[in-house]
Parts: C-alpha cells; sequence; structure tokens
C-alpha cells in the first residue's frame, strides 16, 4: 500500500475514513482486517436427528417420519429454550405416543433426558400432530427417540 500524504487522503484505518493531515496520523496504517478474535463461538443447537421409528399399526414409519420431520423446527425450540439456561444440556428423549383411526394423538409420554421441561414440550408438539388415518383403521403405537446436542 502507498503512502499518500495530504489533504483529502483515504485513512487505512478501520472506518477508511478521508482525513486532513501529512499522513502520518493514526489512519494512515492498514489493520490486519481480522478485528479482535473472540473468546469463544456461541454455541449452536443442531436440530434433533430422525430416529429410527418402531411402530405397531397400519402406518408407515415413513409417513411418520415425514410429519415428525415438518415439526422439526418446534422440537429444536423446545431444547433451545432449555440450552439457555444449562448450556451442558444434551441427550436423547425417548417419546411413546399412539394415534387414534382418525390420525390426532390420544397419548404421549416422553423421558430419558434428564430435562422435564425438555420432555414435556416435546409431548407437547406431539400431541399436536395430525397424522393421516390408518390404513387398516385401527392404532397404531410409535416410539421415536429424539438426540439433542448443541454443536460446541
Amino acid at each position: 500500500m502507498a503512502l499518500v500524504r495530504g489533504l483529502g487522503t483515504v485513512g487505512g484505518g478501520p472506518y477508511a475514513t478521508i482525513r486532513q493531515g501529512d499522513g502520518t496520523g493514526p489512519g494512515t496504517y492498514a489493520g490486519s482486517g481480522g478485528g479482535e478474535p473472540h473468546s469463544r463461538p456461541p454455541r449452536v443447537p443442531r436440530p434433533p436427528p430422525l430416529g429410527l421409528v418402531r411402530s405397531t399399526g397400519e402406518l408407515d414409519a415413513e409417513i411418520i417420519r415425514k410429519y415428525i420431520r415438518q415439526r422439526t423446527q418446534q422440537f429444536q425450540y423446545c431444547y433451545e429454550k432449555q440450552l439457555s439456561l444449562d448450556p451442558a444440556l444434551s441427550g436423547t428423549v425417548s417419546t411413546d405416543f399412539k394415534i387414534a383411526p382418525d390420525g390426532q394423538v390420544i397419548a404421549a409420554q416422553a423421558a430419558g433426558m434428564g430435562s422435564r421441561e425438555v420432555e414435556a414440550c416435546v409431548v407437547e408438539v406431539i400431541r399436536a400432530i395430525r397424522f393421516p388415518k390408518p390404513t387398516g383403521g385401527g392404532f397404531v403405537t410409535v416410539g421415536y427417540p429424539f438426540t439433542f446436542r448443541s454443536t460446541n
């Protein structure tokens, strides 16, 4: 970078301001451009991976997975809400739920993570899902794990 002296030159400092002076002031050098390093990058939660569906009844496991996948952001919110209070929070929430012949979830429970708040929130999201009617018209019982962990 060539040093230019005089009135109206553009400084090479962090703001590239037009300066008036002899070109020897603090705005005449070029910084590294990297800025101050952050002490630690923010923790970013990962969406829950798709679990292995265990089901009995006449509703295809892939259809169940599809309907759960549509609510990924809601499940992730359940985790993120508690992660902000406990940065070390991670684990698997194992859910069991029952789908009625009309596609409505009539019973749901969750356990395993050690955070009642996350487990209750996951159950609430599952209860709100309206699945398609099972082909045989009967009940469907489902087991589905949600694994939550942050990226850092």
